[in-house]
């Protein structure tokens, strides 16, 4: 089964990155499916209801989420900073991609997230991948990569 899970992981990541080549050649990226469109909706839905149990149910078992800093975490730490705490938190998407491929998907997006730190508002910017697998007719999240938008001096354009 893990080997199942790790050979469509790199399917997946392979294909994600080929459909991104053919964007950066200025063919235009396919339609997104509407399976990866309502089961992104719905994790923002989730996230800003702070309802973990809902994000969980949608979590294949083992799951990952991969952070910018190379971390390869259980999914469920990911989902407990996204909907904990005592405030709110506000996730909204744009640009979003994604493929289907048999029984598995991926889905990337932008994102902003409106959150509270040190009881200051602040607003995330980044972009998010996540790797979805058809069991049962449900969608399951087997991986999520989130990166926060960063602009390094002498690397990335300063706004």
């Amino acid at each position: 089964m893990n080997k199942v899970k790790s050979v469509s992981l790199v399917v997946a990541l392979v294909l994600l990155t080929g459909t991104s080549l053919l964007a950066q050649r200025g063919a235009p990226p396919p339609s997104v499916p509407q399976a990866m469109q309502d089961a992104a909706n719905r994790i923002v839905a989730l996230v800003n209801n702070q309802n973990a149990n809902g994000l969980e149910t949608m979590t294949a078992e083992g799951a990952l989420y991969l952070d910018e800093d190379g971390h390869a975490l259980p999914v469920t730490a990911w989902i407990g900073k996204i909907t904990g705490g005592e405030v709110s938190k506000e996730l909204a998407i744009s640009g979003m991609r994604g493929q289907v491929m048999g029984n598995t998907g991926w889905v990337s997006f932008n994102y902003t997230l409106n959150e509270t730190f040190e009881n200051a508002p602040v607003v995330l910017t980044g972009t998010a991948s996540v790797v979805l697998q058809q069991a049962g007719g449900n969608w399951m999240i087997q991986m999520v990569h989130g990166a926060l938008e960063q602009h390094v001096r002498a690397i990335a354009a300063q706004d």
